[in-house]
């Protein structure tokens, strides 16, 4: 299990039930940054998460002021359900992608089920490190977006005698990687000469094929793809090994 906690145990909860034996080796931490006080004074016309995390720290519902913002933009169900919890009833929900949830919001644009300007933008709340293509296809879009940083993935560092032990003590079957930050730091922890080996041959999970690509081309035969970006697809890719 390599997501941040405590998602990671709540994956591997899952996964043990599936009849696997989980690992938990987180290989980031989430560290929450404030929401900018001025971001809670302004007026925007919808947010946008693009993550659990993201999610996570959206003001609850109607606990700025009143008129707050009602409509919300998720990436994909699991986030939306994560939004839903901190109270939001008009979830607007994409495909997965940062390309879809761009899409979506474009579509609901030009149709007139957004009303977008550059008074009421919307309000984008992000990680950081993550890939520019939300920002980068709503700007060529002409739609105005205010982006604040709402946490931060920190490397978690091991040594290479632990993650030996890892390796050697509890072999893996199959990794699941949830994020191209995943998948690089996954790569330098287990690819290294100091660490690979003929006997290190695990499948991996990738939650997308965006992901899968961040891989060593030798692992890459090895590799799949979830049939949709989800934890839920990954989970029925998992399943589908035994």
């Amino acid at each position: 299990m390599t997501r941040p906690q405590p998602m990671a145990q709540e994956t591997a909860d899952q996964v043990r039930g599936l009849g696997f034996e989980p690992v938990v080796m987180p290989l980031f931490a989430v560290e929450s940054e404030a929401l900018p006080a001025e971001t809670l004074k302004r007026d925007f016309s919808a947010r946008v998460v693009s993550s659990r995390n993201g999610a996570d720290r959206l003001p609850l519902a109607g606990s700025v002021r009143q008129g707050d913002v009602e409509i919300v933009y998720a990436v994909g169900a699991g986030t939306a359900e994560a939004v839903a919890l901190r109270g939001y009833r008009d979830v607007r929900v994409a495909d997965g992608t940062g390309a879809s949830l761009a899409e979506l919001i474009c579509r609901d644009v030009d149709a007139g089920r957004l009303s977008v300007s550059a008074a009421q933008p919307l309000h984008y709340l992000a990680g950081s490190p993550r890939k520019p293509d939300i920002e980068a296809d709503l700007a060529a879009a002409g739609v105005p977006l205010v982006t604040s940083v709402v946490y931060r993935m920190r490397e978690i560092s091991y040594s290479t005698d632990y993650v030996n032990e890892v390796r050697n003590t509890a072999p893996c079957a199959v990794i699941l990687l949830y994020s191209a930050n995943a998948a690089r730091r996954f790569t330098q922890l287990f690819a290294g000469k100091s660490v690979a080996s003929a006997e290190f041959q695990p499948r991996l999970i990738c939650i997308s094929e965006d992901v899968a690509r961040f891989l060593p081309a030798h692992w890459r035969g090895r590799t799949v793809s979830a049939g949709t970006p989800s934890a839920t697809s990954m989970l029925e890719s998992l399943a589908s090994m035994r």
